[in-house]
């Protein structure tokens, strides 16, 4: 019967299982605890100037291996003495002249080459046989690398951060128009990657667990074509900002095709890679409406939830703002001249635009700044607008202008929403969200969905209105996001749609005299 003793003999069990797998690399630090094991013992390894740099191990052991260190902080195990089965000491370090062991503990030094100074310093209470010795002065070496490049990856990611902090900061910059800081600062990072007057926005939604491998994925895959930032708002997000060149990028065919841009090719293909994955991506805009690209690519990754492919690109579909008559482009021009004529260099404007397709803890986060600016900014542009922006049919109107085209005429609000398009729009719109699920007696989804507008996205409210629990309308909301690819508990974004629609279909007050 093989004895405990015999078994810690034989060879670095542990440390060997750890290297068997050839794709596998493992740590510094696991490699320090597996011979720590294989030793019945304990490793330390030491810096040049003495500092621990990785232990394992009896806490008695390593508190040995550190007497070990000169005054001076040099490892005093030479060479001669770990061949002879010694390490020699002074009466400096209190272990007597000459003394090979310390309280029963016999004690090796490694000099690590590769780490700089350092040492390996390994203690345990059977004496060393010559064979477990000179294997595990071969495996000091290996821990001697692999520390190194443990020390290497971390500096690399170091690194790698600085850089996707910048990048944030580019998002951040171009979400407040802010163009020609952020390309100035692009352009340190990667020379005219967005010299460019056009981009498109994508966000590529996952795991939240996986966000930072799925942002390497990207960055790897679109290294000097597009720039990928982490969402601040949204946890699983990566958002990207691909660079338009000359004519628009060709859409609506198969991934991996020839014809299919290198971007949208590359995100979609990542895309598909994954079930948990989907992808939203706007249509082309001027690099200063940024913010407006990447509220249109959410928009689009509501809609891609529901699809089969998990994709969704506005280039493809026909929306509200496409549907708008010419006629509202004077409306919008009246209702937000106050605000133009206010904000001096649009900081306000492309915060209203982040701020009514978010909450304001996510659109703060999207804009780099806190959440009482972003709550100063907003009251600063309702005062402007005469609005109440904490009213939702308020802030769909508002919305609405947003996205209308600057125009000429003295057209009202009800005269834009009687346009004929508008009408099918809406009667379509509000069928199918009706058929996400059965009527409750005489409640249906269209009346809760008419309560929920005007409570101001109180679900509580609007459920007592119509006869729901809480409970109960949560659920209907839920189901109405799914079939309408729309984002509507919160009060923003989606909400906006279905006020619009309530509005032409029903006559649903929006903005009373305007």
């Amino acid at each position: 019967m093989t004895t405990v003793s015999a078994r810690y003999e034989t060879g670095l069990l542990h440390v060997e299982r750890l290297l068997a797998d050839p794709a596998a690399r493992p740590s510094g630090a696991a490699l320090v605890g597996a011979l720590a094991v294989d030793l019945d013992g304990a490793v330390v390894v030491l810096g040049a100037d003495g500092a621990v740099l990785a232990r394992a191990g009896s806490a008695a052991g390593a508190h040995v291996a550190r007497r070990f260190v000169t005054l001076d902080g040099s490892a005093t195990g030479t060479a001669s003495g770990a061949a002879n089965g010694t390490a020699t000491g002074s009466a400096e370090r209190g272990l007597g002249e000459g003394q090979q062991d310390w309280s029963d503990w016999s004690v090796r030094v490694w000099p690590l080459a590769a780490g700089g100074g350092r040492s390996l310093v390994a203690a345990r209470r059977r004496p060393w046989t010559s064979p477990i010795e000179a294997t595990a002065g071969r495996a000091a070496t290996i821990i001697a690398t692999a520390l190194l490049a443990d020390e290497n990856d971390i500096e690399r990611e170091r690194l790698a951060g600085g850089r996707r902090a910048v990048w944030r900061s580019v998002l951040q910059l171009l979400m407040t128009g802010q163009v020609a800081e952020a390309q100035r600062v692009a352009g340190a990072l990667e020379p005219a990657i967005l010299d460019t007057d056009r981009v498109r926005m994508h966000v590529l939604a996952g795991r939240p667990r996986d966000r930072n491998s799925l942002l390497g994925a990207c960055e790897t895959r679109l290294a000097g074509l597009a720039v990928c930032v982490s969402c601040p708002a949204r946890s699983g997000h990566v958002i990207i900002i691909e660079p338009v060149h000359g004519a628009q990028p060709v859409r609506g065919i198969e991934p991996g095709s020839e014809g299919l841009a290198p971007v949208p090719a590359a995100l979609a293909e990542l895309t598909t890679g994954s079930a948990t994955r989907r992808l939203g991506s706007s249509r082309c805009h001027p690099i200063a409406a940024t913010a407006a690209g990447y509220v249109q690519a959410v928009g689009a990754l509501a809609v891609a939830a529901v699809r089969p492919d998990r994709m969704a690109d506005a280039e493809e579909s026909t929306g509200l703002t496409d549907l708008l008559p010419a006629e509202a482009g004077g409306w919008a021009s009246a209702v937000l001249a106050p605000l133009i004529a206010g904000d001096e260099d649009g900081t306000l404007r492309h915060t209203l635009a982040v701020a009514l397709a978010f909450t304001r803890a996510e659109a703060a986060a999207i804009l780099g700044v806190h959440r009482n600016t972003v709550h100063a900014r907003l009251a600063t542009a309702a005062h402007l607008l005469r609005v109440d922006l904490g009213r939702l049919p308020e802030r769909a109107a508002i919305d609405l202008a947003l996205r209308a085209q600057s125009g000429v005429g003295e057209a009202s609000l009800p005269e834009v929403l009687s346009a004929p398009q508008l009408k099918i729009w809406a009667a379509d719109l509000l069928d199918r969200l009706d058929g996400s699920v059965a009527p409750r007696g005489p409640a249906r989804m269209r009346d809760l969905l008419r309560a929920f507008i005007c409570a101001d996205g109180g679900i509580t409210v609007a459920a007592y209105a119509v006869g729901l629990s809480p409970n109960s309308a949560s659920r209907w909301l839920v189901a109405a996001e799914a079939v309408g690819g729309l984002r509507l508990r919160h009060g923003y974004g989606g909400a906006h749609e279905v006020a619009v629609a309530l509005a032409v279909d029903e006559g649903l007050p929006l903005l009373p005299g305007r």
